[in-house]
């Protein structure tokens, strides 16, 4: 499964990423790789366990949609 990250950020800035399902659940998995990624203001927000589980359970499409504080609009799809 590949995990498709649209993220609108507050500043104007717009990333469009495409992420391999083991490398999120390597991340969920490594207490320090979670400790780095929550240090980040858009990627504290996401719900990383909670897209392991999803994908285990075999979701596809829309997974989350995310609209943070700091006024950041993220969208996860899984293919």
């Amino acid at each position: 499964m590949l995990y498709k990250v649209k993220i609108d950020g507050s500043r104007g800035d717009k990333v469009k990423i495409t992420v391999p399902f083991e490398a999120v659940k390597l991340v969920s998995e490594n207490e320090k790789a979670m400790e780095a990624f929550t240090k980040n203001r858009i990627m504290k927000a996401i719900d990383f366990p909670e897209l392991v589980r999803l994908a285990e359970e075999g979701k596809t499409g829309e997974l989350a949609v995310i609209d943070t504080e700091t006024n950041e609009h993220i969208v996860i799809e899984g293919e």
